[in-house]
């Protein structure tokens, strides 16, 4: 059997995030940033842990977080929301979860 993941409250293969998608195929600010876009890449902190992100200034949504900064008891039981990364091309359904998020600009 599959782990439990408490994070999206079901088991998946360890190497899928909760929706499904192989971690290998999900992006991060941590891989290799495209020439150009490093303007955009700032300073953050998820529950008091030092993260980069990436600026988005046309989202208009909740943020895309790494489900390792989030602890499973901010996770917001039953509900879900339909996002897509900047790098996305389609939508996918993310868990809800109150979290502590700082930057010093935007």
């Amino acid at each position: 059997m599959s782990a439990f993941c408490a994070l999206g409250n079901r088991h998946h293969a360890r190497n899928l995030t909760c929706n499904g998608v192989p971690k290998a195929n999900v992006s991060s600010v941590n891989d290799t940033v495209p020439e150009g876009i490093t303007k955009y890449v700032i300073p953050t902190f998820v529950n008091g842990q030092s993260i980069r992100a990436l600026r988005d200034s046309g989202n208009e949504s909740g943020l895309l977080v790494d489900e390792s900064l989030i602890n499973p008891d901010q996770i917001i039981p039953g509900k879900t929301d339909k996002l897509k990364g900047i790098f996305d091309s389609d939508f996918r359904e993310f868990p809800l979860a109150q979290i502590d998020f700082k930057t010093p600009r935007l």
